[in-house]
């Protein structure tokens, strides 16, 4: 697991070091996360979005947790979202990140290209790059020490990981994109790939059935 520091909990430092030597797997919500086994994954794992009701995490440890947008957005239903935040997320002991619209330990401001070190706004707080919340869980955690990435639940094929009641009735508006977008999306984790890479840092997806291209797709554990 990370090693947890002192920090303030005001969302403005990170209570995180990861160890650049271990793989840290950034779990997405596309439907392979329940494809590949919980006890296959590595100790250091970053849950992003819905991960807490995600029937494939409720034994999981979690290292780390990072929403992108609003709770309520995250359900086309919003009651979900509001049910989501009041009885998972905010109850939740795991070191939480995201933008100010959410309860978090630490803030996160969007940036339009890579952040390779820690940057601050001018609020105090970190900058990474927002495009999916892969790529903001990725930039985060490389600015916090990963070094060797693994990717799964990110699909965008549509579908989505399977999720314990009342989640599971609605999955809208989620687990894939549409296909207009993929593109930009292709082109995000492309820079994304390469900037790991050109500072010496590996990534790859293990998520079976991805149509994404831009990440090396690592077929077996």
């Amino acid at each position: 697991m990370p090693v947890r520091k002192n920090a303030p909990k005001d969302g403005r430092g990170s209570g995180l070091a990861f160890d650049p030597a271990r793989p840290c797997l950034i779990v997405g919500n596309g439907p392979s996360v329940d494809a590949v086994p919980a006890d296959q994954w590595p100790d250091q794992v970053i849950g992003t979005n819905r991960a807490l009701v995600l029937s494939a995490c409720q034994d999981v440890k979690f290292s780390a947790l990072v929403m992108r947008d609003r709770f309520r957005a995250l359900w086309v239903n919003q009651k979900l979202g509001e049910k989501y935040h009041a009885d998972f997320w905010k109850p939740s002991g795991v070191w939480k990140v995201g933008r100010r619209q959410t309860h978090c330990d630490e803030y996160l401001q969007f940036a339009s290209t890579w952040q390779g070190r820690a940057t601050q706004h001018r609020d105090g707080d970190h900058v990474v790059l927002n495009s999916s919340v892969a790529i903001m869980a990725l930039n985060w955690a490389w600015i916090h020490g990963a070094r060797k990435f693994q990717l799964l639940g990110v699909d965008y094929h549509g579908g989505h990981a399977r999720m314990i009641k009342p989640f599971e009735a609605d999955t809208r508006g989620s687990g894939g994109c549409k296909s207009g977008s993929l593109w930009s999306i292709e082109k995000e984790f492309a820079a994304a790939v390469n900037a790991i890479q050109q500072s010496g840092g590996s990534i790859v997806n293990i998520s079976p059935g991805t149509v994404l291209e831009a990440v090396p797709i690592l077929e077996q554990l």
